[in-house]
């Protein structure tokens, strides 16, 4: 007899939005990266209308690891992709990604997406522990050097490691939100060196 958790489990290729015709996301694997995406699956298949009564979008991973440790990422470029232009229009202010593992190359396909596009509406940006390097906090703190890039953004949330290099990039992003004319961002650090 199969246990309940494997009859519950819908097989990758099931997963499809017919309703609008839009491209599925594709499962990369079952366990962690599969709960992730099936978050990010469930708000993609709302309806326009259902999708604007969401405001706060948690895609965080549900396996917490400790800094300095690497994995693969739960949601890919192309998944990121399609999370972006399914955030336009829709009224989601906070956006977690927590422990998602995205890296710089994902974080990057956020930044060119929320710097163009003024249809997102986001408040907070939860990026606690997603293996970000120095380059990384670079391009965020680039990006919100330019008051039009997400202009209602107040809180940014990170945990990276402290190495000296990576200091510098938190505190220039600081610096950078400080100076912001108009949301002021608070950004939150946990450093690894005074986690328990």
């Amino acid at each position: 007899m199969e246990d309940k958790a494997e009859q519950q489990r819908v097989p990758a290729s099931s997963i499809v939005d017919n309703r609008h015709q839009a491209k599925p996301v594709l499962m990369l694997r079952g366990g962690r990266v599969e709960v992730v995406q099936r978050k990010l699956q469930a708000f993609l298949d709302k309806t326009k209308e259902e999708k604007q009564r969401v405001t706060d979008l948690d895609l965080d991973d549900p396996s917490p690891i400790q800094l300095g440790q690497t994995r693969e990422p739960s949601l890919t470029p192309e998944q990121l992709l399609v999370l972006c232009k399914s955030l336009r229009g829709s009224d989601v202010q906070k956006l977690t990604l927590q422990y998602c593992m995205l890296g710089d190359e994902g974080l990057e396909v956020l930044i060119t997406c929320f710097a163009s596009d003024r249809d997102i509406k986001l408040e907070s940006l939860d990026l606690y522990c997603n293996n970000l390097t120095p380059k990384g906090i670079q391009m965020l703190t680039d990006a919100l050097r330019d008051p039009q890039c997400m202009p209602s953004l107040s809180k940014i949330f990170l945990c990276e490691a402290t190495e000296e290099v990576m200091m510098e990039a938190l505190v220039d992003l600081y610096r950078v939100c400080l100076a912001r004319p108009a949301s002021l961002p608070t950004v939150v650090f946990e450093l690894d060196s005074l986690a328990p």
